[in-house]
């Protein structure tokens, strides 16, 4: 090696001897006869390595391609805002700005407009149809009302009303039937009176009969005279007479009890029925008032408004006692405690084919330069199945990414990281070669060339 860098140097030094007695020569001339230096020949040598190696690492070389997105620092169980449900009035506060709250803890107290007032007329009518409903079911069944464990749980007034009303309605229901029983009772004294009637027409008939028969013995013997047969005929026929009378009389008697028997049981189905139907009415009305009364009593309970999680209360918007609250306002933010944050960015609608869990991103706080407190990684954990419309970006994608840490800093200086702040998350999508960064512009033209008309 020392040998050559030694014949390089006595060849450096003999060809610039040489080279000053071409001097005075022509140029033509000096130009054949003078030996190329040595330097020309390495600065070519060293620019076409240099090309080589540039095609080659462009070529073989590959860039990140990033998919950069805005967003913002969340926690990971999101941050509950606290909204009225209906229209309110507000009469107390339990809370104020960064105070710590436990899970169910009273926020505010409200007045519910008109709730009270709807509770007390539900409950008034589910009292008046359940005495109602109490009484026409005894009715139906055939039973006493305190028969029933819902009579038990009523007051002595409530109790008394039932019971008075159920008799009166049974005393008249009872009376109406009477009245048919007794008119069958004496329909039925009447038959019998007739059936004895009959029997002792018939008796009398025979004995008539028998007459007849030896006065018309004795009539065709000439004994007895005309007038006295006819007298005894006569008196014969009559009692036939008499006795179809009284038998007719008899089948009008039992078509008058069937009457009777019949509308009897016509006035207890129809009555029994009516009852039933009453019973399942009023059970009914009742189910749908207590279903009202449900609700009711589930608005009111959002009198109180407490807190779904343990956290921080934030964003207190109402302090005016007796402010009028509208559905849906926002009153305040908790967040909760023990949640670590991660990152909420938008995805471009162009980018999104190209992002799927588990990839990995760049985090860059803007609170902290990345260039002086560096930049934190994370994972990408949730995608959005659908976009969303953002008003500078268009249809984006919202992102969720765990971050690798929840501080950023040097060790001997790190800061916590805080709900809220923005941020740039760089996406690694893909890798590129060089060349084809290089060769872009040319496809480009190549596939938009000879298309105009």
């Amino acid at each position: 090696m020392k040998s050559k860098i030694k014949q390089l140097i006595n060849h450096y030094f003999k060809a610039k001897k040489e080279s000053k007695n071409y001097d005075f020569y022509p140029n033509h001339i000096a130009v054949l006869e003078k030996l190329p230096t040595p330097y020309s020949r390495i600065i070519a040598i060293i620019i076409s390595l240099s090309v080589i190696i540039f095609i080659l690492w462009a070529y073989i070389g590959k860039l990140d391609v990033l998919s950069s997105a805005i967003g913002k620092l969340v926690v990971s169980g999101y941050s509950q805002q606290i909204q009225i449900y209906e229209h309110s009035r507000l009469t107390a506060i339990h809370v104020k700005n960064g105070q710590q709250v436990s899970k169910g803890e009273a926020l505010l107290t409200l007045d519910i407009l008109g709730v009270d007032e709807e509770i007390n007329n539900l409950k008034n009518k589910i009292e008046n149809l359940l005495l109602l409903k109490i009484r026409y079911q005894a009715l139906s069944q055939i039973t006493l009302p305190d028969t029933f464990p819902q009579f038990n749980l009523l007051n002595e007034k409530n109790k008394e009303s039932i019971l008075l009303s159920y008799k009166k309605e049974k005393d008249e229901f009872d009376a109406s039937i009477n009245n048919i029983n007794a008119e069958i009772e004496t329909n039925n004294k009447n038959k019998l009176l007739t059936h004895q009637e009959i029997d002792s027409l018939n008796k009398l008939k025979k004995n008539i009969e028998n007459r007849f028969n030896i006065k018309k013995t004795l009539y065709d013997k000439k004994i007895i005279s005309t007038m006295e047969f006819l007298e005894n005929q006569h008196e014969l026929l009559e009692i036939n007479r008499f006795i179809k009378r009284k038998s007719s009389e008899l089948i009008i008697l039992s078509s008058q009890e069937k009457k009777h028997i019949k509308e009897r049981d016509r006035l207890e189905k129809q009555k029994y029925l009516e009852w039933y139907d009453k019973f399942k009415q009023y059970e009914s009305e009742i189910f749908l008032y207590q279903q009202n009364l449900y609700h009711a009593q589930k608005r009111q309970q959002l009198k109180i408004v407490r807190s779904p999680v343990t956290g921080t209360v934030q964003e207190l918007s109402v302090h005016t006692l007796g402010a009028v609250l509208q559905p849906s306002q926002a009153v305040m933010v908790i967040v909760p405690d023990n949640q670590h944050n991660v990152a909420e960015v938008n995805i471009l609608n162009k980018d999104i084919g190209f992002i799927y869990p588990g990839q990995k991103a760049v985090i860059k706080i803007d609170a902290f330069p990345y260039t002086r407190y560096g930049t934190i990684e994370g994972t990408i954990i949730n995608i959005a199945k659908d976009s969303v419309q953002h008003e500078q970006l268009g249809l984006v994608y919202p992102v969720l990414i765990e971050l690798d840490k929840q501080a950023i800093g040097e060790d001997e200086e790190q800061y916590q990281l805080a709900t809220g702040m923005s941020l740039v998350a760089d996406v690694i999508i893909e890798k590129r070669r060089v060349i084809d960064y290089l060769l872009s512009p040319i496809e480009v033209y190549r596939h938009e060339a000879l298309r105009e008309k």
